[in-house]
């Protein structure tokens, strides 16, 4: 399933590929610690705070984050035990160098499994192979393989349950159900927003005529594997917290964020808002029991005050928000970010056109497939949406969505070639 076969761009992708994973390496040796978010000694941003969660983890074995003397259920814990391997066996200082090549290694598989994603979709190397090039330029790619965050891994799973379903929907084969249920329990200890993927899934199963009992019966096998592979964190935080938490209670801060218009915590109605019985501040849980209870203050006033402004910048706005900009927090070898903006904006205008050309072109008619490759755009979107929206949280969808820009070069490349011949 992973394997090419007699694919005429095998050699020149496998260089490609070799390449960045290169480019990746060098990048991150390169520029050390100058692209750590945080402070190693202040513990104060996302690198850090992984870092010294893992450390803490292997010392105590208590999970924590913010405060390394108390046990958290702000964030999955997918990415500490990920670093948990690397800082036992590099220490923390080693750590972030073996990390990063693994990140680098990982992503280059990524881009690989994409390669396949997209040759099966639309059943064109040529477009796979352009849509590998144009990730290559991406410098993004490059970017998140020198943090010490979740996305590369989680990327390269994304790409892989995108890959299985594709083939596990199509063959009805229970092997690869059950594999997919393992990817989607993984994912979700990471990003807890793949609870509800098989919304993508069920898109997949439509495009493939099934049958309500057949969705009923092909759903149960990785159901099932995901609430066991879910059961020790779940059992772990009812243990810890006495309560029933299926994933994190940290939607309270960014929800909060997101409810003001334009992320402005300080609007001239402030006052009035109704803040009365929203509880206080203090622990974790009770941040975010504060925090939700306020964004929905703040959601209720606007949708009964502010109705047009407040649905406009809660759908279109923050799609604008989660797409404007690349994710690139650094200026890699002098590289203006301007610049990274215009690629980023050409690659999103070339998409959005490729998509258009997808569904309406005769050329791509009889390929529903599409239809799954936008409903992972549009899931991805569509459930950030209720909160604080930036371009880090749809990073992974962003090598589906240059398959667009792909398709888009390669079909407007050919129309013009086509008009020149009949002139």
């Amino acid at each position: 399933m992973y394997k090419l076969h007699n694919d005429k761009y095998k050699l020149p992708l496998l260089i490609c590929l070799g390449l960045f994973c290169l480019i990746c390496i060098f990048t991150s040796i390169y520029y050390g610690n100058q692209l750590l978010l945080g402070d190693l000694e202040l513990n104060n941003n996302d690198d850090v705070k992984y870092l010294r969660a893992a450390e803490t983890l292997l010392d105590t074995g208590m999970l924590t984050y913010k405060d390394p003397e108390a046990p958290t259920v702000f964030i999955m814990p997918g990415l500490v035990f990920a670093l948990v391997p690397f800082v036992g066996i590099f220490g923390k200082l080693g750590a972030i160098v073996a990390f990063r090549i693994f990140s680098a290694i990982l992503q280059t598989f990524t881009l690989y499994v994409l390669y396949l994603i997209i040759k099966k979709v639309f059943n064109s190397s040529k477009i796979a192979f352009v849509t590998i090039l144009l990730n290559l330029i991406y410098v993004a790619n490059i970017y998140v393989t020198t943090l010490i965050l979740s996305e590369t891994i989680f990327t390269f799973l994304l790409m892989n349950l995108i890959y299985i379903c594709l083939f596990a929907v199509e063959k009805k084969n229970n092997k690869l159900y059950i594999l997919g249920g393992v990817v989607w329990a993984l994912s979700i200890y990471f990003k807890p927003i793949m609870l509800a993927f098989p919304l993508v899934v069920f898109v997949l199963m439509l495009i493939n005529k099934y049958t309500i009992k057949e969705m009923m019966t092909y759903a149960i096998l990785p159901l099932v594997i995901v609430i066991l592979c879910m059961s020790p964190w779940i059992v772990r935080n009812y243990i810890t917290f006495d309560r029933f938490i299926p994933l994190t209670l940290s939607s309270g801060n960014p929800k909060l964020q997101g409810a003001y218009i334009n992320y402005d915590q300080n609007p001239s109605y402030k006052d009035e808002i109704d803040f009365s019985n929203v509880g206080d501040f203090g622990t974790e849980i009770e941040n975010n029991e504060t925090e939700t209870k306020r964004a929905n203050a703040v959601i209720k006033y606007n949708l009964e005050n502010n109705t047009l402004e407040y649905i406009y910048w809660m759908t279109i706005g923050k799609t604008f928000e989660n797409f404007k900009t690349p994710f690139i927090w650094y200026n890699l070898y002098g590289i203006s970010f301007n610049i990274y903006l215009v690629i980023h904006w050409i690659i999103l205008i070339l998409g959005i056109s490729g998509m258009c050309i997808s569904i309406f072109s005769k050329r791509f008619k009889d390929n529903n497939l599409k239809f799954a490759l936008i409903a992972i755009i549009m899931f991805f979107n569509i459930v950030h949406l209720p909160y604080y929206c930036f371009s880090r949280y749809v990073y992974p969808i962003m090598p589906i969505l240059i398959s667009f820009s792909a398709l888009s070069i390669i079909y407007l490349s050919e129309k013009i070639k086509e008009k020149r011949k009949r002139l």
